[in-house]
């Protein structure tokens, strides 16, 4: 569903429910934000120790490195593995993502409809989970020419940084872990690193449908 047939929806049950019923579904989308938020950040945790041990593997440092006195295998299938457990997690990661835009935009659209003067003056957000890129999104309306430049600048390097770099990283990886399993008996390590890689083209999918409910 895009953003403006969301609106269409939420329009027609705004005006089909009664008001009792709105600010329960409010409040439940509230705490469902909430949930949604705390189940990113344990995905953005695991994501980014699995990169580090992918990184450490494959980097040639893991003989050097230690860490709880566990060293990093070095061998290929070994780093598949963890490619692609990294790539499953980041589309978990994205996957919630797009529920909490949805989420996200299904309050705003109910506060805009609802109660026309909170909903001009955006603070019904401050009532969401505290979130970088929501702080972003409230400078990015800031009457200010300033503001608006920081808001819109600090979105952009807070976007890139949760998924280009980590997108980068894995297809980047994944590509060339494919490439290099030649021999016939190694069809494990190519399969994990195939998969490794359908799952970021899924990423990419998803992220392209996120940008839709704007």
């Amino acid at each position: 569903m895009r953003g403006e047939e969301l609106r269409q929806v939420i329009q027609t049950v705004l005006q089909g429910e009664s008001d009792e019923e709105i600010k329960s579904y409010v409040s439940d989308l509230r705490s469902g934000l909430s949930e949604t938020s705390k189940k990113i950040n344990g995905s953005i945790t695991f994501l980014v120790i699995l990169i580090a041990t992918h990184y450490l593997s494959v980097s040639g440092l893991s003989s050097d490195v230690k860490i709880l006195g566990m060293d990093f295998p070095d061998e290929p299938v070994f780093e598949s593995a963890v490619l692609l457990l990294a790539s499953v997690t980041f589309l978990h990661l994205t996957s919630l993502s797009y529920l909490r835009k949805y989420q996200r935009v299904s309050y705003d659209w109910i506060k805009v409809m609802q109660y026309e003067v909170m909903g001009g003056s955006r603070l019904h957000e401050l009532r969401l989970p505290p979130d970088a890129l929501l702080a972003a999104d409230l400078l990015r309306f800031n009457k200010y020419k300033f503001e608006r430049s920081v808001g819109v600048i600090s979105g952009i390097v807070l976007s890139y940084a949760s998924f280009a770099l980590p997108v980068v990283y894995l297809l980047r990886n994944s590509i060339s872990s494919a490439l290099s399993f030649t021999h016939p008996f190694q069809y494990v390590g190519y399969s994990l690193s195939l998969a490794s890689f359908l799952c970021c083209v899924l990423c990419c999918f998803i992220m392209y449908f996120h940008g839709h409910l704007k």
